[in-house]
């Protein structure tokens, strides 16, 4: 899967961003609170998809653009008065939306977690209706995203597990919750050296094109008086 535009409008109330992603590497940069870690759960919780995350955080409308099996799909997620809407679309068919009634608008949940948890609790298990059922089939067969995490703790998402890592003063792992065992730092260790991996490979062959080329060049043109007077073959 290639994800390729986000467009964010109004997350958190204040939130505004269009984000175009390259084809191998983007890497996001702020200050916190910028919203870094927010576009991270925002692409997660859409793909997954996590209707329950997406209903109790406040927004006004997020379209992410990604290609799967080269189809191009266009999400659009929008927060109503009474309702939350999921649209998905190809440039050939446009998918029944999944529609969700919203019990308390995110606007007024703010920073109570507790009110946001609860709210979280009643729409899990939502199941789709007869018309939902074509895009519900369609968006489970998406690959869920890895959400690592690397803040004043260590954690990873996959899926809807969490397996949060803290670290003590000697460096040892002193508390974990799920069953996975892998370290976030051994996933962040796989990553950059597959991309290190990448970006050398294509410095080598670049290196040995040049190379290559100048060896041929010097075989290439002709020798003239001129030439041979100044030094020059060309």
């Amino acid at each position: 899967m290639q994800i390729d535009k986000l467009i964010v409008k109004n997350l958190y109330g204040y939130i505004n961003k269009e984000i175009d992603f390259n084809d191998d590497l983007t890497l996001l940069v702020g200050i916190n609170g910028s919203g870094k870690t927010s576009i991270l759960n925002i692409i997660n919780w859409i793909i997954s998809p996590s209707l329950p995350n997406l209903c109790v955080t406040e927004f006004e409308k997020i379209i992410l653009t990604f290609t799967f099996k080269k189809t191009a799909y266009e999400v659009t997620c929008e927060h109503h008065k009474t309702t939350f809407s999921y649209k998905i679309k190809t440039p050939k068919t446009e998918y029944h939306p999944l529609t969700v009634r919203i019990h308390q608008s995110p606007n007024n949940i703010k920073n109570d977690t507790i009110l946001r948890d609860n709210l979280i609790q009643n729409y899990t298990g939502l199941a789709p209706d007869e018309k939902e059922k074509k895009t519900w089939e369609l968006i489970s067969k998406f690959p869920n995203p890895k959400i690592i995490g690397l803040d004043r703790n260590l954690y990873t998402e996959e899926s809807s597990d969490q397996i949060f890592f803290e670290e003590s003063v000697k460096g040892r792992l002193v508390r974990k919750r799920g069953g996975k065992t892998t370290s976030p730092l051994d996933r962040v260790k796989e990553i950059i050296n597959k991309e290190y991996r990448k970006r050398k490979n294509a410095i080598l062959n670049l290196t040995n094109g040049l190379k290559n080329h100048l060896m041929l060049s010097t075989f290439d043109g002709s020798i003239t008086k001129e030439s041979l007077y100044a030094g020059i073959r060309y």
